[in-house]
């Protein structure tokens, strides 16, 4: 049941407190006694140590992944040399980066989180309960860096990073009420077998996505609610997107953050995916069904266009339980030369696809879509390979999990978490990642279905958009519908 027994609890005291003293005590006493000038130095002994410990190296939680993989003269995965400006790697781990080139800076957004857990005695419908907080300590820490352009086009063949960044956590984020980002919605479930409720707490905004719009630096990312007057409505303690226009970066003002209010407030939202298009803010809501809604920085969502890709459908049908969702940022693309494979202006993102709603593992894809409206699919990619890690706060299947795409002189940057616990990056040339869209050799079969055959097909050869304008109901997508209060990304 949870309960602690204090009888028991004090048998156990007392008899460890015998047994220390016949031990330990007994014997250091006599030594004391027997050596009055050996114990002067007893102090500056244990100083030496305590100093000697504080002297030891970190232990690197990442020593498993390796700072640079060459996967070939064209593709690297590395490790992203990123840390907040405070607090120890003890503090929480820098996962799920998003980088954005703007006005020659590398512009970054990450999180940084750590997790614990408490359990103490309480109550729940007016009966006693045993109740365990499972807190998730989550902070969006920005910053940039200035851009060394040279370096950047030499990176997927030096494999050297071009950058190396101090982010600061974004302490400066306010509620349209203004107050700071930090009292959150929590998710509670009651387990009345054994009389135990669990709450989800997660202490701030998760998962940000930063983007240029119109000039300015903008950040998507997700949250819990802020809690209102009058706390949280029952069921909407689920994830929604938020978006924060012309952010500043050093903290100079506040910066407001607006929920996106295209999707259902009592379904978690997560992963959408921003791009610009005829001046105005879009978002990927969904992959399947392609849904594409317009936007604006404080919120409010104007219309939204639909489409289908017949190769994905087919594949959810031959696996009813498969789960397809966005990742990262959209870049539009106009470079016939490195893209052979498709040879005309496009949009260039990543999706990612698991086997369940249940399932911890992640597999990852780049995807083209038109430059116009409805924006349909015109192709899926062969995975991507990403280096998988697994977590160290919780028991889980090793994964990795896309969270943001730059392109910049043909230079294309895939950042990821690695098992919540390290910030990496895929970096290849553009026409390195063409061939991930041209090869016949794709992912393994997920439940007997093979992912090249049903996704890497052009929609050039065969497309089934059924595409419509505006009147979507986006907010009917259930694809979404987990609760997004752990650590990992979904």
């Amino acid at each position: 049941s949870g309960q602690v027994s204090l009888p028991l609890f004090l048998v156990f005291c007392v008899s460890v407190a015998v047994i220390m003293a016949v031990i330990v005590q007994k014997h250091v006493q006599s030594w004391w006694s027997k050596h009055p000038q050996a114990r002067m130095g007893v102090p500056f002994v244990l100083s030496a140590l305590l100093v000697g410990v504080a002297l030891l190296p970190s232990v690197d939680q990442n020593s498993d992944l390796p700072a640079l993989l060459r996967r070939d003269d064209r593709l690297i995965d590395v490790h992203l040399d990123i840390a907040s400006s405070e607090g120890s790697s003890e503090m929480g781990r820098v996962m799920n980066p998003s980088i954005s080139v703007q006005d020659g800076k590398v512009v970054f957004a990450a999180r940084r989180h750590w997790m614990e857990q408490s359990q103490y005695n309480g109550w729940y419908n007016g009966s006693a309960a045993t109740v365990l907080d499972q807190t998730w300590h989550s902070q969006i820490l920005l910053g940039s860096v200035p851009l060394d352009m040279e370096a950047w086009d030499r990176w997927p063949l030096s494999g050297e990073a071009p950058f190396a960044a101090k982010l600061q956590p974004w302490y400066w984020l306010r509620t349209g009420g203004g107050h700071h980002w930090r009292q959150l919605c929590v998710a509670e479930t009651y387990d009345s077998t054994n009389h135990t409720l669990v709450r989800h707490v997660v202490t701030g905004p998760e998962d940000a996505k930063v983007f240029s719009y119109r000039g300015q630096t903008n950040i998507a990312f997700s949250s819990l609610p802020p809690m209102g007057e009058d706390g949280c409505a029952k069921g909407e303690e689920v994830s929604q997107m938020y978006i924060a226009g012309d952010v500043h970066l050093a903290g100079s003002v506040d910066d407001v953050g607006h929920r996106l209010a295209c999707g259902k407030t009592d379904l978690a939202e997560k992963n959408w995916i921003p791009f610009t298009h005829a001046g105005k803010l879009h978002f990927v809501y969904s992959p399947l069904p392609h849904v594409v809604v317009t936007a604006t920085p404080e919120g409010e969502c104007e219309q939204a266009y639909t489409s289908d890709f017949a190769p994905l459908l087919r594949l959810k049908r031959a696996n009813p339980s498969l789960v397809i969702r966005g990742s990262g940022e959209a870049v539009f693309i106009n470079d016939t030369k490195a893209t052979p494979s498709l040879p005309k202006p496009h949009y260039l993102a990543t999706l990612h696809m698991k086997a369940s709603d249940k399932s911890d593992a992640y597999v990852h894809f780049a995807y083209r879509f038109s430059p116009e409206p409805p924006f349909n699919i015109l192709q899926v990619s062969s995975q991507l390979p990403l280096l998988a890690a697994r977590p160290t706060e919780k028991s889980s299947a090793a994964f990795a999990f896309v969270s943001g795409l730059e392109v910049v002189n043909r230079t294309v940057v895939i950042s990821y978490g690695a098992g919540d616990r390290d910030s990496r990056a895929l970096v290849m040339t553009m026409d390195r990642l063409d061939e991930f869209f041209s090869s016949e050799s794709g992912p393994s079969a997920l439940q007997g279905a093979s992912w090249n055959n049903a996704a890497n097909t052009s929609a050039a050869d065969e497309s089934a958009s059924s595409a419509h304008e505006a009147g979507a109901d986006i907010g009917g997508n259930t694809s979404d519908a987990v609760n997004l209060s752990s650590g990992a990304g979904v």
